[in-house]
């Protein structure tokens, strides 16, 4: 299989290293806007080339995916690059806190993100009921995200500004955003990685969540713990046979990921627990 990694950053380049380290992996493409990055990235890599590729060229785009079995993006933000790597790759909301209760007395509050999982997870899971998609933040990074997004739909902010302004922060708007850090709520003992449920059985409420474990520091390193996962994903594509667009849940050996996760990082391992109750008041 041949794979083309866009983006060498932290997360590109983890990824990147992990896809040439697997089985079936035959060559890999890593592209970015800095063609220096991608050098770096592919140099020492078996089977890696680099190119310089601007994902907002879609006849670039076209040409660097001939001949290539797979594409993993890591090129964002994904509202303004995903739809065009997408549509290549195919040619060849408001924040909202949720205040959950998980099993062992857990309790914590996330904010919704514009992820497609809630969609998806419809088109699998087939919940019965209303899903979301949660990110945990700190009371005062909600708070800073907050007014960079009030100053964004006022007009006072590009959103692109505004991602320059992540890191660092602007010291004007932290300290705008000082007051809603002591407000909000934060994310209690919820665990950093988890899934969760809640219906009937037998009549009686059951929530149950599946949380993710792991011995190193994997949960700690963000690129390792959406690259690696990404690319252990891809690995899985050669053995898949629908053509088309799909979420990863729909395609993929969730078994099997977790599994090869475990290896990558000994002793990740997902704790499932159940107990009375619903996840939400």
């Amino acid at each position: 299989m041949r794979v083309a990694v866009l983006g060498a950053g932290a997360m590109g380049a983890r990824a990147a290293r992990t896809l040439a380290g697997l089985p079936g992996v035959e060559a890999l493409v890593v592209g970015d806007l800095d063609g220096g990055a991608a050098t770096w990235v592919a140099a020492g890599l078996p089977g890696a080339t680099a190119r310089r590729i601007d994902v907002t060229d879609g006849p670039a785009l076209r040409a660097a995916f001939a001949g290539v079995d797979a594409v993993l993006t890591t090129v964002g933000p994904f509202y303004r690059f995903g739809a065009d790597v997408l549509r290549a790759a195919i040619e060849t909301g408001t924040d909202y806190p949720i205040a959950l209760r998980l099993p062992r007395g857990r309790r914590g509050t996330g904010w919704t993100v514009g992820h497609p999982e809630p969609v998806t997870l419809h088109r699998t899971a087939a919940p019965s009921g209303e899903s979301a998609c949660l990110m945990l933040l700190r009371p005062a990074t909600a708070a800073y995200l907050d007014v960079l997004r009030r100053d964004i739909d006022a007009g006072r902010l590009a959103p692109d500004d505004a991602a320059g302004m992540l890191e660092p922060p602007s010291w004007p708007r932290a300290l705008r955003s000082l007051p809603g850090a002591f407000t909000r709520p934060g994310p209690g003992d919820l665990p950093a990685f988890f899934a969760a449920a809640d219906g009937t059985v037998d009549g009686r409420p059951v929530r149950v969540c599946a949380r993710l474990e792991t011995d190193g520091a994997l949960l700690h390193d963000m690129a390792a713990v959406t690259g690696v996962p990404a690319a252990l994903a891809t690995g899985q594509l050669p053995g898949v046979r629908r053509p088309g667009v799909h979420p990863p849940d729909a395609v993929l050996d969730g078994p099997r990921l977790f599994a090869d996760l475990a290896v990558a990082f000994p002793g990740t391992r997902v704790i499932v627990e159940e107990e009375a109750g619903w996840l939400t008041d």
